[in-house]
């Protein structure tokens, strides 16, 4: 998903590609996928002692993970609009 709004932005290419990099990513799952796979692999990989332990720390990662990166994002785009006034010359 983000690979799709990055490229996207990055080369300036048409809406239509990124319309076509989400309903392919939309078909083949997305994220909600991701999750089942990774939490599957730790339900797999790990004793039933330490199943509930394991879970609870991927699903803390995530979170603090999902904290983070929404508080970086913020700057990362102040720092991009800056770095786009610059570049804009009247």
């Amino acid at each position: 998903m983000a690979a799709t709004y990055i490229g996207v932005i990055h080369f300036q290419l048409p809406l239509a590609v990124l319309l076509a990099g989400r309903a392919f990513s939309g078909t083949c799952g997305d994220y909600p996928v991701v999750l089942c796979c990774c939490f599957a692999y730790i339900g797999d990989i790990s004793s039933a002692e330490k199943r509930t332990l394991r879970i609870a720390a991927a699903e803390a990662s995530l979170s603090l993970g999902g904290i983070i990166g929404s508080l970086i994002s913020g700057i990362w785009v102040d720092a991009q609009v800056c770095n786009m006034r610059t570049e804009i010359k009247p």
